[in-house]
């Protein structure tokens, strides 16, 4: 019983994995644009409207008791992501062509 439990969520943890490093890669290089507060609350987001509620239901409406948790955890950590992967992508757009239309300064 045991070890059929921790095949179950050992493949979970494999997709956990994938999610998390999405979802922390996003944030660094939102932070490196110094884009914290927004980024912050799409995490939020992705935890506790997404994560959260989906753990809960899968254990215990659903049943499927300790992988539903876990789940639950990796599809918020999917739902973050997703999110800060959004935000990057229309930082860096912005600010990618904030510098292309910034005539250049030469002084002569």
């Amino acid at each position: 019983v045991v070890i059929a439990l921790v095949v179950k969520l050992l493949a979970i943890a494999a997709f956990f994995q994938l999610a998390d490093g999405a979802q922390v890669t996003a944030a660094g290089a939102l932070r490196g644009y110094k884009d914290t507060r927004v980024p912050m609350v799409l995490a939020s987001i992705g935890y506790w409207v997404v994560g959260f509620p989906v753990s809960w239901t899968l254990c215990y409406p659903l049943g499927l008791g300790a992988p539903g948790v876990w789940w639950g955890l990796a599809i918020g950590l999917f739902a973050a992501g997703a999110l800060l992967c959004w935000r990057f992508a229309r930082v860096s757009w912005r600010a990618l062509h904030a510098t292309a239309t910034t005539p250049s300064v030469t002084t002569a």
